[in-house]
């Protein structure tokens, strides 16, 4: 590696080169930068990228690079040209709001879309342009040990080094209504990730927030959480700890965690809905004859059904035993409960909610249905 040019007479030091350089050949400064500023940087293979930039020249002149990305020498993190300069969509109206990484690639975010590049070679490219996918804030976005998972007003995606999936849809189906997620998503959404349980969060101004099992792909909605009062972003420290700051004057950071903070607390507000079943057979009927819930912890719990027979939607209708008992029982080893149901529908579903207040390690194992499925004539 050179340290110069050699140019017998025009030593110019001070300035390192990755090519060999070239005899009698006077350097140009054209590339030079004398400052660089940016609002979003993410460092990787040995490099600092750097995007949404204010540049000063080496004649002085000042421009602001508000969509594109500049890269540092290798192991030179802050050592930046213009030559190393990274555009995929320039003069789109749109500013560079967060830059990530996963593997090889580099996740470019703007308001609106989102651009992902593929630096495993000696050069970048684009790889993928994803509309609708772009964040208005660099703290909805989170790494995790999977992936980049992020938030917006149109849904909850994450990308998992290959494609971008979209966490709201299972099997083809969506599971958290649009009107749901609207009234959620109104506000600053801040994303993070509880590595021990392997679940993301998803947080709003009012410190309601969504948690995503990357295990069993489900949501779990909580209610006042967090503070309402002005938050941070979400810090992951190095012990695993997720951390958040809240406060309008003094600033407090407290560990968040996914299940309740108190043991002795309770819920008075717990909604468990399963997804519509149709045992792989949806135009035909079914008698739905019982449900069986494996559970411990329960107290205070109600349980409804819900389904579409040939006369239309059943709405939800509460299953109670004989008497008007409902058979929960708050014991601390798994207990097992059958439910009847004796309603004849293409497909089912089921709610647990609360009557009262529910111990917070109420927990539900497994939901079991018998059905039998009626003769096609």
């Amino acid at each position: 590696m050179a340290i110069s040019v050699i140019n017998p007479g025009f030593f110019h030091l001070g300035y390192s080169f990755d090519f060999p350089p070239y005899h009698n050949e006077q350097y140009r400064d054209e590339n030079e930068i004398k400052q660089l500023r940016w609002k979003h940087s993410v460092m990787f293979n040995r490099r600092a990228y750097v995007g949404n930039v204010e540049m000063t020249s080496y004649d002085g002149t000042v421009e602001t690079l508000s969509d594109s990305i500049f890269k540092s020498r290798t192991n030179k993190f802050d050592s930046f040209s213009k030559d190393r300069r990274i555009d995929v969509a320039v003069g789109d109206g749109e500013d560079i709001t967060a830059l990530a990484h996963y593997a090889d690639m580099l996740l470019q975010f703007k308001q609106t879309t989102l651009y992902i590049i593929n630096c495993s070679g000696a050069s970048e490219f684009l790889e993928g342009t994803y509309k609708f996918k772009g964040v208005d804030n660099s703290a909805s976005i989170c790494t995790t040990s999977f992936g980049i998972a992020w938030a917006n007003k149109h849904g909850c995606f994450f990308f998992d080094g290959r494609e971008v999936k979209d966490l709201f849809i299972k099997r083809g189906l969506k599971r958290i209504k649009p009107d749901t997620w609207t009234a959620f998503a109104s506000s600053t959404i801040r994303v993070g990730f509880f590595p021990n349980e392997n679940q993301i969060v998803f947080i709003n101004d009012d410190g309601d927030w969504f948690i995503h099992d990357l295990v069993t792909n489900s949501f779990v909605k909580g209610d006042g959480r967090v503070s309402t009062a002005d938050k941070t972003n979400l810090v992951s420290a190095w012990d695993g700890l997720l951390l958040l700051g809240y406060g309008a004057t003094t600033l407090s950071v407290s560990p968040l965690k996914a299940t309740s903070n108190s043991t002795t607390g309770a819920s008075s507000s717990l909604e468990i809905i399963t997804r519509e079943l149709d045992a792989d057979t949806p135009n035909v009927e079914k008698k739905w004859k019982n449900v069986y819930v494996t559970y411990r912890y329960a107290d205070n719990l109600k349980l409804y059904y819900k389904g579409v027979s040939a006369e239309g939607e059943i709405g939800w209708t509460e299953i109670v035993q004989g008497g008007g008992a409902r058979e929960f029982s708050d014991d601390t080893t798994w207990s097992t409960t059958g439910f009847k149901i004796g309603v004849t529908a293409f497909t089912m579903q089921i709610k647990i909610v609360s009557n009262g207040a529910v111990p917070y390690n109420f927990e539900v194992n497994d939901i079991t249905f018998v059905y039998r499925t009626k003769v096609v004539k």
